[in-house]
């Protein structure tokens, strides 16, 4: 237990990093769309905003919302409930997600424990915790972060369930069912295939059950839509709309050029080397061979609930293929399947033999430079001055009424200089256009030119 808990300590001190720092990092700044709904909730209200997830990050009024219904509504829920208690501000939001990737951390170490035992629990939870796809990624603002808590609880207890099924385990499973719907489609996927392992291992009252759980499943979606149907009446029509693109290369908007399968397994790979690093995937797949030959000897039962969070990580990144091929966040989902396959090959192949021994030595210790270089990284990039001086220039010689454009363009660029300016801006556009904009509109337009990030502003009167 000793053990366990400093292996926790450690992690939750990865997660807390900068956790008050403005929304500047990499994969931050393009989703202050969340701190952006919550300061939505607090100014206008819950009657205003009706619970609704939105995409925008100036401040607008209430007709000119901006839903977002894409996916289930507990990302701003969460920060919202704990900016009550915390306060309307960086470290409400960061301290909630990042809370619940330590509670997934134990989850999994529990899940992990039930299958293979301590010892194969804590290198997998240290793998699991100890990678920047988590360490980093798991206090950035996102439903996979939220989604990996319902998956591993719901896996947790679905392992004693079919052990020993009992009406509570059984009620529990109902509810964490309900919670992955209203969670992440993250969390929808791997109840799916944890559901299907359940069929293949269980009892005729098993798969009963199961299918149940299904329907169950169905009913919360129901809900839920119907929930954001009546707060706006294009809710079911956009999330129909965002499945025509799903071949496209980006994520938010249908794509310029489709990606072939090469390049989308590429990258795939790509991702998961870097980030889960090369040392645990290297291990991740030698666990495989391991599991394989262990499956023999009373280990059946874990292998299949292992294959089934691998099954659903790669449902998951094959139905959402557009934004898996842009986001590298989106193997997040990778983790659990393959920091349990690395726990295995730790504990029973490296005491194999002498050889193995030092090539699994150096692949901890790959690890653990990679980890601590890329966070090294990940965290500098929030370190940006030349945008807080544009985001001062602009909140300080501008009003909410003017006409902002700026040569400006990017998400990681606009987002939060629009969210902590407060002002609504155009991007990406010329001098010569903002001009026009004053003529036609005979309003005052004020421009933000940054030639290399020189900015300054040029007034244009009508």
């Amino acid at each position: 237990m000793p053990r366990l808990i400093t292996l926790l300590l450690i992690i939750w001190g990865l997660l807390v990093i900068r956790i008050g720092a403005p929304w500047f990092s990499v994969q931050e700044s393009p989703r202050v769309w969340v701190p952006a709904s919550v300061r939505d909730y607090h100014v206008y209200g819950l009657a205003e905003t009706g619970g609704m997830v939105f995409r925008h990050t100036a401040p607008v009024k209430p007709e000119n919302f901006h839903y977002y219904t894409h996916h289930p509504p507990l990302i701003i829920w969460l920060p919202y409930v704990l900016s009550l208690v915390m306060g309307d501000n960086e470290l409400a939001v960061r301290f909630g997600f990042s809370a619940v990737t330590l509670l997934s951390a134990v989850a999994f170490y529990v899940l992990v424990r039930r299958l293979y035992g301590e010892k194969v629990a804590w290198w997998s939870t240290a793998f699991y915790g100890l990678v920047p796809m988590v360490a980093y990624y798991g206090r950035v603002p996102g439903h996979d972060q939220l989604g990996l808590l319902a998956i591993l609880l719901f896996g947790a207890v679905m392992i004693n369930w079919l052990r020993h099924p009992t009406k509570a385990r059984l009620i529990a499973l109902c509810l964490l069912t309900w919670m992955a719907v209203w969670t992440a489609w993250t969390a929808v996927f791997f109840v799916a295939a944890l559901g299907l392992a359940a069929m293949w291992l269980g009892s005729r009252q098993h798969q009963a059950a199961v299918i149940g759980l299904g329907v169950l499943s169905i009913i919360a979606f129901a809900v839920m839509m119907l929930f954001y149907q009546s707060q706006w009446d294009g809710a079911i029509d956009s999330l129909l709309d965002a499945f025509g693109w799903r071949a496209s290369n980006a994520s938010d908007d249908p794509g310029t050029e489709p990606f072939t399968l090469i390049g989308f397994v590429w990258r795939t790979l790509v991702h998961i080397g870097v980030f889960i690093t090369p040392g645990v995937s290297v291990l991740a797949v030698w666990g495989i061979f391991t599991q394989w030959r262990r499956g023999t000897h009373g280990t059946h039962f874990a292998n299949v609930i292992v294959l089934a969070l691998l099954v659903g990580s790669l449902g998951y990144q094959l139905v959402f293929r557009n934004a898996s091929y842009v986001h590298d966040y989106y193997k997040l989902t990778f983790v659990p399947a393959m920091a349990i396959s690395a726990g295995v090959a730790w504990v029973y192949a490296r005491k194999q033999s002498r050889i193995i021994r030092p090539i699994f030595d150096s692949m901890l210790l790959i690890s653990i430079g990679v980890s601590m270089g890329l966070l090294f990284w990940l965290h500098s990039t929030g370190t940006r001055p030349e945008l807080e001086a544009a985001i001062a220039l602009v909140a300080a010689e501008t009003t909410p009424d003017d006409i902002i454009m700026t040569s400006l363009k990017g998400k990681d660029i606009m987002m939060p200089l629009r969210f902590y300016a407060a002002r609504e801006i155009a991007e990406d556009t010329l001098l010569e256009n903002a001009r026009r904009t004053a003529e036609s509109t005979e309003q005052r337009v004020v421009y933000l030119d940054c030639p290399e990030w020189d900015c300054e502003l040029v007034i244009i009167q009508p």
